[in-house]
């Protein structure tokens, strides 16, 4: 009877190790590459173990990192770096804002190995023929020390909450920035930290124009502006921010020095001057990721806004994706990007045509090219219409998380300042009462 029960017991043990063995290496090398670069990372050091390794040379190097907290990825000791496996993770380039997800999976992982052991022991306890409800009171002893992260992450949550509401309530105004647009502003309540601000619209509509004249109006409230422009020239973002200045069209810029034209020359010179005194800052060469952004952001010492033109155009990480993924990552990407700084995040984001198949042949919000993720991560969504036929530009406030949708805003286009100036103008005092066209309070 012993020598059968210890031959089906082989048969058993024989089965279960011909599974698959649970492990994804990659996740474990993104989550030592995070550690390794981000100090803000090794704040949940304290919430992994050697053992949510399955590599064991990993489990070496995050027992270094454990070790260190205050480590330079410069100084980690030869013997480690020596081992080809530590290439492969400083090769593995992650990006900052998804360690969570890194972490996430890494605990997951780890779980269902330690699941798959408490199995494997359950079995073996059943063909020793153990008390059945001893295997119960094991197996109910040992469930709840399988660390699957979910604890960890909402106590924090919870323990945080408290100071985040009163900084909440406590906002200060004078950190919210102005589009240049009133109603735009009223209705949205501005620009501040951890907005995802999507810009969309028919093509010649004026996105970019539009966001120009939103990095302008940041600039002169003396706030430090990234500019992303994968979509226009470095030379052709100075025309339009000189022409709004001179009102001098920039068709007529180019060649202007050879026309003897003094006061236009002036002007130039003043608007250009003027200029150069913002805290401007722009990356405009090809190939530019959310990761390339997020490593300028802290090359700078952080900025008051980042600006986006256009989000299609991103370098996504994992070009093999389909391209919808990978517009639906760079979104992700963006969002984590303003929350993360506690910044406003700007984009142009391109439209599909499904727009002149209606009646109206007006965009709305589902309409984004390549992915419905981006409706999902806005804070706001500001789509522009314009009919060949007409000189108002409508403004539709498609989404709003903090406040009524739907609200449309009426703009003029005046091509002599490469600007938008807001039609209908109402005040406080005064509402509902319109105002004639200005384009000097105009964006």
């Amino acid at each position: 009877m012993r020598r059968y029960k210890t031959a089906r017991k082989r048969r058993y043990t024989m089965l279960i190790n011909k599974d698959k063995i649970i492990y994804d290496l990659e996740i474990e090398q993104s989550v030592l590459y995070c550690l390794l670069h981000f100090p803000n990372t090794r704040e949940s050091v304290k919430a992994i173990k050697v053992s949510d390794f399955y590599n064991s040379f990993h489990g070496r190097v995050f027992e270094y990192i454990k070790e260190n907290p205050d480590l330079d990825v410069r100084t980690v000791p030869e013997k480690l770096k020596r081992d080809h496996q530590f290439t492969s993770i400083i090769a593995n380039s992650s990006m900052q804002f998804n360690f969570l997800t890194y972490l996430e999976g890494l605990k997951r992982y780890s779980a269902r190995r330690k699941l798959k052991r408490m199995g494997h022991d359950i079995q073996i306890k059943a063909l020793e023929d153990r008390d059945p409800r001893s295997i119960i009171d094991w197996s109910m002893q040992g469930l709840p020390k399988i660390d699957t992260g979910k604890k960890s992450l909402i106590s924090t949550q919870q323990s945080d909450i408290d100071e985040q509401f009163i900084k909440y309530i406590e906002f200060e105004n004078e950190k919210i920035i102005r589009t240049g647009i009133p109603t735009l502003d009223r209705e949205i309540g501005g620009l501040f930290g951890g907005t995802f601000t999507a810009l969309g619209g028919v093509p010649k509509s004026g996105k970019t124009t539009l966001m120009l004249n939103m990095v302008q109006s940041a600039c002169k409230q003396g706030k430090k502006v990234l500019l992303v422009s994968l979509e226009m020239s470095e030379n052709d973002i100075q025309a339009k921010l000189v022409s709004r200045l001179t009102g001098i069209d920039t068709r007529h810029l180019r060649g202007i020095a050879h026309k003897n034209n003094e006061k236009s020359m002036q002007a130039i010179m003043n608007a250009s001057a003027e200029i150069a005194g913002y805290d401007l800052y722009r990356i405009g060469r090809k190939g530019v990721s959310v990761l390339d952004i997020d490593q300028e952001i802290d090359n700078l010492g952080g900025v008051d806004i980042v600006f986006i033109d256009y989000l299609q155009k991103l370098t996504s990480a994992n070009a093999k994706e389909s391209r919808c993924n990978q517009v639906t990552q760079l979104s992700n990407g963006g969002s984590l990007l303003a929350l993360k700084y506690d910044i406003p995040v700007v984009f142009v984001a391109t439209i599909n045509r499904q727009h002149v198949h209606r009646s109206d042949g007006r965009p709305t919000i589902n309409d984004f090219r390549e992915s419905g993720a981006i409706e999902y991560d806005v804070t706001a969504a500001l789509l522009l219409y314009r009919d060949e036929d007409s000189e108002v530009t409508e403004l539709n406030i498609a989404a709003n998380r903090y406040g009524p949708s739907q609200h449309v805003v009426r703009l003029k286009f005046f091509p002599e300042k490469s600007m938008f100036g807001e039609l209908d103008r109402r005040t406080d005092e005064n509402a509902g009462k319109p105002n004639k066209t200005r384009a000097d309070t105009g964006v």
